[in-house]
């Protein structure tokens, strides 16, 4: 009778604790395993340079006396590529580094001002923007292409590439000198808008779904009367995502049926800035507090966590957000700098 009681109370209390984890009580990053993978820029003291975050800890990836900043962060086959710049040297360089180590100059004529990586396969590809206005692409750091444009965001699909941002300058009879948004599969350009009123517009980021072509941007207005729009392009079809005031995006993430875009808004017409990110549209603040913020980069966990990376404060303080919630595990706290980048990698 006491072997069956004790059995009953153990059935009892494993179903609660199962009927527990169903509801939500167990947050569900606790039930997950991986490494988070952050790169972007910290100051040591004196300059700004190239870091990369692993779990928290930070490493620089440039010596003592040199400075920098990462603009791409991949994984691939267990090794950490991070591309970026090295403004040490004159001309300023497009460089790869491989697990912490300089890999790779991927050039080494012109000024670059900016690189994007991606594998495909087993080819690394980098885009970078270089002098003057131009978009150059590398396959294993040979150069195969280049074509007049202002960089901002690169990502390749099976054996195609595109590449977005905004062509020079242009005049308009109505608007005066103008900057269109465009994105470019495999040089050929697609012009994304041709607004009225605006004096710079923007595309942002790529990505590729399927069949679709998400493209990330904004559109700044020349009146101060109206509010500048961080806009998502689907297939050319222009969506303005939600905000009171000013909105720009920065970036566009795939996960699954559910598209994310980050970037900042503001409450009015002025220029503070919260980091925000909308989800199929709608729109959530992370920083509703007078102090600047913005979000640079997402990923989100298989239990559907959102790992968001940005800035917060006047300093520039490199930021983590988990699910909502700052997180205070880079460094013990988070340094001066810039966090641009972010991926999940599944142990």
């Amino acid at each position: 009778m006491r072997t069956k009681n004790v059995l009953s109370l153990c059935i009892y209390f494993s179903l609660i604790i199962l009927f527990s984890c169903d509801n939500g009580d167990t947050p569900p990053e606790n039930l997950e395993k991986f490494i988070v993978h952050l790169s972007g820029e910290a100051f040591d003291g004196t300059n700004y340079r190239a870091a990369y975050w692993k779990n928290g800890e930070r490493t620089f990836l440039q010596e003592t006396g040199k400075y920098g900043y990462a603009t791409s962060l991949k994984i691939k086959n267990g090794n950490v590529y991070i591309g970026g710049l090295d403004y040490t040297v004159q001309p300023s360089k497009a460089v790869i580094w491989k697990n912490g180590k300089l890999d790779q100059t991927v050039n080494t004529t012109e000024k670059s001002y900016g690189v994007l990586i991606e594998f495909s396969g087993e080819d690394l590809f980098a885009c970078t923007a270089e002098e003057p206005e131009k978009i150059v692409y590398y396959k294993n750091n040979v150069k195969t292409k280049s074509h007049t444009g202002q960089l901002y965001g690169f990502t390749v699909s099976g054996n195609d590439l595109y590449a977005c941002g905004n062509l020079p300058f242009t005049f308009n009879a109505n608007d005066g000198p103008v900057r269109y948004p465009v994105y470019w599969k495999n040089e050929n350009m697609i012009k994304l808008a041709e607004e009225n009123n605006a004096f710079t517009s923007s595309a942002t980021d790529i990505k590729i779904s399927g069949n679709d072509v998400y493209v990330s941007g904004y559109i700044d207005q020349k009146s101060s009367a109206l509010k500048d729009e961080a806009i998502l392009w689907k297939n050319g079809v222009k969506t303005v995502l939600p905000s009171t005031g000013h909105a720009r995006a920065e970036n566009v993430i795939i996960n699954g049926n559910d598209v994310y875009v980050v970037g900042w808004s503001s409450d009015e017409l002025s220029n503070v800035k919260h980091a925000t990110y909308w989800k199929n549209g709608v729109k959530t603040v992370l920083d509703n507090s007078t102090k600047f913020s913005l979000l640079n980069d997402m990923a989100i966990s298989k239990a559907g966590v959102v790992y968001a990376v940005g800035s917060l404060g006047d300093e520039d303080k490199g930021t983590l957000w988990i699910d909502g919630k700052l997180d205070g595990t880079i460094n013990g706290g988070s340094p001066i700098g810039l966090i641009y980048n972010i991926v999940l990698e599944e142990k």
